[in-house]
């Protein structure tokens, strides 16, 4: 597919003709009538030199998103560049720090090929327009989006670009995938990038291919803002995570228990071992010891939740997460009890929650060998 425009309540595809550079502009005809010509606004200089073939291209959308938002995009585990994030604003103006670099010229021209010659027709709006009209990209979307651009390789050195994979991370910056050109608006702002990058990082091998976790960073958490349902939502992922954190424990204490044949006194030790995972406050231990990676930031989540527990009159916690939980059950069988003040206190928590479920999804790392200690 490609952008589309109406012409006398007729609907026309449009394709790349040539590049004026008096004029600033990509002149383009339909599908439908080549002689037909329309100029679309194009103020940066030309890098055509790349191949659009060898990237791929996705419209994200983003609160608050500015002409100068403009972001190189790094694979932070193997510090390598991937390509660029850039508003639709930037490619509409050369008003902006980044005008005159050359990487991002080529990356600009890829992100304009690509929206011309390749845009779902439901991610765009039709503007109505006239023969010899000139439009701008900002006609076909709005303010809030912005195209990733991400290297893939040649044909025959292909490396696909799985979206899924980085969305919980993107999400991390408040970027999320761009729907339908009628949407809600996105609430979540995210962390603000520091020196123009995005530093991504990829979904645990662990959980990847997950549609509920695309579903959640994509279409659900970006756009809610109360903090009930927010929360609610939120913990949904934990859930996932205690739920894989059973089986893969399961699965090792049953080989255990199998091996232990007729010993009576190891035996024992297994079934005392299974019995111990079925509270989630045990798992939710295991989740956050052995289980994810070092380095995941707790500190904010924690201090928001004890924040609110005395807010509520309840006792403080001593870790991270069994704040958390303790806030679980008062959210989830006290809820009548909560005063009204005290929701901005957990809309400080839902803050802090999406910050740590970025990390926890991409440094979740599962068990080890060996049965992972049970903590008191």
């Amino acid at each position: 597919m490609s952008l589309r425009i109406k012409l006398d309540e007729a609907e026309a595809s449009l394709c790349i003709s040539d590049y004026d550079s008096s004029e600033q502009c990509i002149n383009c005809s339909t599908f439908e009538d080549q002689s037909f010509s329309i100029c679309l606004n194009y103020p940066l200089k030309l890098e055509d030199t790349y191949n659009p073939g060898n990237f791929a291209s996705v419209l994200l959308q983003k609160k608050n998103l500015a002409e100068n938002h403009i972001y190189k995009v790094i694979d932070k585990d193997s510090d390598t560049r991937m390509g660029w994030c850039i508003p639709i604003q930037a490619l509409c103006s050369k008003e902006h720090s980044f005008a005159a670099d050359e990487s991002f010229l080529r990356f600009a021209y890829i992100a304009t090929y690509h929206l011309i010659q390749t845009t779902e027709q439901n991610l765009s709006s039709i503007p109505t327009t006239t023969a010899d009209a000139r439009l701008s990209l900002s006609d076909f979307f709005p303010e809030d989006v912005a195209v990733l651009v991400i290297s893939i390789g040649t044909p025959d050195n292909r490396k696909p670009f799985i979206l899924e994979e980085w969305v919980p991370s993107l999400f991390g910056y408040g970027f999320s995938p761009a729907g339908e050109s009628e949407r809600p608006n996105v609430k979540h702002i995210g962390i603000t990038p520091s020196a123009h990058s995005l530093n991504l990082r990829r979904v645990s091998s662990k959980v990847e291919g997950r549609p509920f976790l695309d579903n959640m960073f994509s279409n659900i958490i970006p756009f809610e803002d109360n903090p009930l349902l927010l929360f609610f939502y939120q913990y949904q992922i934990i859930e996932l995570f205690l739920e894989q954190v059973f089986q893969e424990e399961h699965a090792v204490l049953i080989r255990l228990l199998i091996d232990a044949g007729t010993d009576t006194v190891k035996a024992k030790d297994v079934l005392s071992k299974i019995n111990a995972l079925a509270p989630e406050k045990k798992r939710i231990e295991l989740l956050f010891g052995d289980y994810v990676e070092q380095g995941i930031d707790r500190t904010r989540l924690f201090i928001s939740c004890n924040s609110f527990l005395r807010e509520v009159g309840q006792e403080e916690c001593g870790n991270m997460h069994h704040a958390l939980y303790r806030v679980r059950n008062i959210l989830f069988h006290q809820y009548r009890n909560i005063p009204a003040e005290s929701l901005q206190a957990l809309a400080d928590i839902c803050v802090e929650f999406s910050h740590l479920l970025v990390q926890l999804v991409s440094r979740y790392k599962g068990r080890t060998e060996e049965p992972a200690e049970q903590t008191t």
